[in-house]
């Protein structure tokens, strides 16, 4: 099944007026997936043969391109200017038709072409015809075609020029009285009458403004002093003053007197209340070359009910066997399969006795130790020798015995 669709569309063109046509002929198509994808800026080979006869028929002219998709998916492309495998585009007698275009198409850009479309030429570009035609006599002129259906009204056009002014016309009917006229200009006095009788007086006026103020007198002498007010309400309180420098301490003061003895308090807590423990007394024994290993009877699970908790081991014993000095046991804790501590204290090197070491070790742990709350975890000790058990004096005898040990969680 083929992973992409391609959509052909052949466009051809000549023009007429040019001495010698063109050979080529314009090419697009369309790249789509299966999913009616489009297949985007990418490149595209493609394979293009010109068939005569038939769809099946004889190959006249191929030629290879590769050529990339816009952001559309269409590739463009001229037929007759690709890598030519076959033919001469130009040597095509497209007067001894049909023809067909066979495209095949790799959407990868190679030469592993895995679509194929073939589309016959319906009309052959008339300059490639006319280029190969020869120069045959001149046909008569075909019948008159029907006449077209009018088109549509074209724009109006742009107005014309003004044309010659025309004769004076007749006059026309009288108009109506227009408005009266602006007022002339005033004429010029007349000669002064004789004076007529007095008037009777006519009504007092409004008082006048006030005039202006006059210079101030000289000041009178003091009054006598007048009886003290009552007194005025207390104001308010004002801000405090910054506070003073502190003064020199006093002198101690005596010892005071010592007082009654205190009632007892209330009882400590049980010493017991470890979330879990567990110990061992058992004689237990680790081998030269065993590597680390769980430390018999030191492991525990427990449910915290919070975050963090001590975890205390302790252990002693003794060494049987022969020994190099220096080398000794070593421990560490391992917390729901994670090491946490990679070594506890260890004491007490011992004193050579015949070649071998009988003196007693001690070690211990104590630290807090991350957990998962409210969920059951576990904690466990694990134990080995100290150094390189090729350094012992007698390699796989050499062994660490411990008989007291204790694991405690708080």
């Amino acid at each position: 099944m083929n992973k992409y669709l391609v959509l052909l569309i052949l466009a051809f063109a000549a023009d007429a007026v040019f001495a010698q046509a063109p050979q080529k002929m314009s090419y697009q198509g369309v790249i789509r997936n299966t999913s009616n994808e489009l297949i985007t800026n990418s490149a595209v080979g493609i394979k293009v043969s010109v068939l005569q006869g038939s769809a099946n028929g004889n190959a006249v002219f191929v030629e290879t391109h590769v050529t990339t998709s816009n952001m559309n998916g269409l590739v463009t492309l001229e037929i007759g200017t690709g890598n030519n495998v076959s033919g001469v585009f130009a040597n095509i007698n497209w007067g001894n038709g049909p023809f067909f275009v066979k495209t095949e198409t790799d959407p990868n850009g190679g030469s592993n072409y895995s679509i194929t479309g073939i589309q016959q030429l319906l009309s052959v570009p008339y300059a490639l015809y006319a280029a190969n035609s020869g120069s045959g006599a001149i046909g008569p002129p075909g019948p008159q075609g029907p006449q077209g259906i009018p088109g549509t009204q074209g724009l109006p056009g742009q107005a014309g020029a003004t044309g010659p002014t025309g004769p004076p016309g007749l006059d026309g009917v009288a108009g109506a009285q227009g408005p009266a006229g602006q007022q002339g200009a005033q004429g010029e006095p007349g000669p002064v009458g004789p004076q007529g009788m007095q008037g009777p007086p006519g009504e007092v006026g409004p008082m006048g403004p006030q005039g202006l103020s006059g210079n101030d007198g000289i000041q009178g002498p003091t009054g006598l002093q007048g009886e003290q007010g009552p007194p005025g309400p207390t104001g308010a309180d004002g801000s405090p003053g910054v506070p003073g420098e502190a003064g020199p301490p006093g002198p101690p003061g005596l010892d005071g007197v010592q007082g009654p003895e205190g009632p007892m308090g209330p009882p400590g807590l049980d010493g017991g209340s470890a979330l879990a423990f567990v110990t061992g007394t058992t004689d237990v024994a680790i081998s030269a070359n065993s590597g680390w290993a769980l430390l018999p009877q030191m492991s525990l699970s427990f449910t915290p009910t919070q975050p963090v908790v001590n975890v205390l081991f302790s252990a002693s014993g003794t060494y049987s066997g022969t020994v190099v000095a220096g080398q000794y046991a070593i421990f560490r804790l391992v917390v729901n399969g994670t090491t946490v501590n990679g070594r506890g204290s260890v004491s007490s090197v011992g004193e050579k006795d015949g070649g071998d070491y009988h003196n007693g070790w001690n070690a211990g742990i104590s630290i807090p130790v991350t957990v998962n709350q409210d969920v059951v975890n576990t904690i466990e000790v694990q134990w080995t020798f100290s150094s390189d058990f090729s350094n012992f004096l007698h390699n796989n005898v050499a062994s660490q015995d411990y008989t007291h040990r204790s694991l405690i969680i708080r």
